[in-house]
């Protein structure tokens, strides 16, 4: 196992990023500090509870720079998530929702495509 220094250097080196975080407030900061180091094609998955308009400004500012973004909140009690049991609702494309499903279905028993981004 490695450990990235900064934010910058794990957005460098991973295809595939997945946040949950606090809030929407967060999220946008830590986008914005990782964006510049996303390489074009990459994946972001958002599976933090945030509102509909902060997925679509995040998918946007991505977007611009080539960046691919699922907004997957969660939904389960904390000993779901330790059983892989979780419930993941996403909005966004679905073609990269099946690149991702592996990865979500790691701690997820439903994965669900709720439509467009914003929608999750």
């Amino acid at each position: 196992t490695r450990r990235a220094s900064s934010l910058e250097a794990l957005a460098a080196e991973c295809g595939m990023i997945l946040l949950c975080l606090p809030d929407g407030a967060v999220v946008k900061r830590t986008v914005q500090a990782m964006v510049s180091s996303l390489q074009p094609g990459s994946l972001v998955v958002d599976n933090s509870t945030t509102s509909p308009a902060t997925a679509r400004e995040t998918s946007q500012l991505l977007s611009e720079r080539g960046i691919a973004f699922l907004d997957a909140p969660v939904t389960g009690a904390p000993q779901r998530a330790s059983d892989g049991t979780l419930t993941v609702m996403v909005g966004g494309c679905e073609k990269r929702l099946e690149e991702a499903r592996p990865v979500l279905s790691s701690f997820a028993s439903k994965v669900l495509h709720m439509g467009a981004t914003g929608n999750g």
